[in-house]
């Protein structure tokens, strides 16, 4: 369940450094995390993604963002 909180998170790129503290940590079974944080399936990537974006933007006060016409996320 750790391991799917932190492939969750929006630290793309940091997952395994988390869950490799985490294992350490805590004293937990670092494979058993490792392949909880690859949660992304590709269906369900873009979903992760925006979500990460938002709450992240709303986090740092930037407010909601959209897609731009080049694809680039704008902040409102």
């Amino acid at each position: 369940f750790l391991g799917v909180c932190i492939g969750t998170t929006p630290f793309f790129g940091l997952h395994t450094a988390i869950a490799m503290g985490a294992a350490v940590g805590l004293r937990l079974n670092f494979v058993l995390l490792f392949l909880g944080t690859q949660v992304s399936l590709p269906i369900a990537a873009p979903f992760l993604a925006m979500a990460s974006i938002t709450v992240g933007s709303t986090v740092l006060g930037r407010g909601h963002p959209t897609i731009g016409l080049e694809g680039a996320a704008v902040f409102e």
